[in-house]
């Protein structure tokens, strides 16, 4: 006796992510199979350097090296905020963003919900199929603000949801 437990197989497709299999095939019900598989692609299925990052944040000597060292960081975009002993400060929410076909930029398919995995939605690739991220430079930051300080808290960072279109400012961060 299994005690109720079902083995699960999880098939990985290869541009889309881990496909998700109905919860409980022997209940009868139809589950995501009635929605056409649903896979989940995300930056942490990536490889990434986010060690890279926090090791070389230890070894910082200023601002400049904290911008650089969090330049490694790909998954799970925080709120880093940083200073140094001559009194610089930085904000650099650095994280991979995959850019996405334009289909996927609309308000009635957007990046927000679940996408059909027909071609049209698909991450942006390069000539060699590698997927393409947000240059670090359109990824909002900031150094050395006029005001003097910094402020961070999960906020809208380029104010993109001030009109309700989270999907007019040519980058798009989320939707929340």
């Amino acid at each position: 006796d299994s005690g109720g437990m079902v083995d699960v197989t999880i098939e990985i497709v290869p541009h889309h992510g881990p496909q998700v299999p109905d919860p409980d095939p022997s209940d009868g019900i139809t589950g995501l199979e009635s929605v056409g598989n649903m896979t989940f692609r995300w930056t942490g299925h990536q490889v990434t350097r986010d060690v890279a990052a926090f090791y070389d944040l230890m070894q910082s000597d200023g601002i400049d090296d904290f911008f650089q060292a969090l330049s490694s960081f790909g998954v799970g975009a925080q709120n880093f905020v940083g200073a140094d002993s001559a009194g610089n400060i930085g904000y650099y929410p650095h994280a991979l963003v995959p850019l996405r076909a334009a289909a996927a930029m609309t308000a009635e398919l957007g990046p927000y919900s679940p996408l059909p995995g027909t071609g049209e939605y698909e991450w942006l690739t390069d000539a060699q199929g590698n997927p393409r991220f947000l240059p670090d430079d359109r990824i909002p930051q900031t150094r050395n603000p006029e005001r003097g300080w910094l402020v961070t808290a999960n906020n809208d960072q380029i104010g993109s949801i001030n009109d309700n279109d989270p999907l007019d400012d040519g980058i798009y961060l989320g939707w929340d």
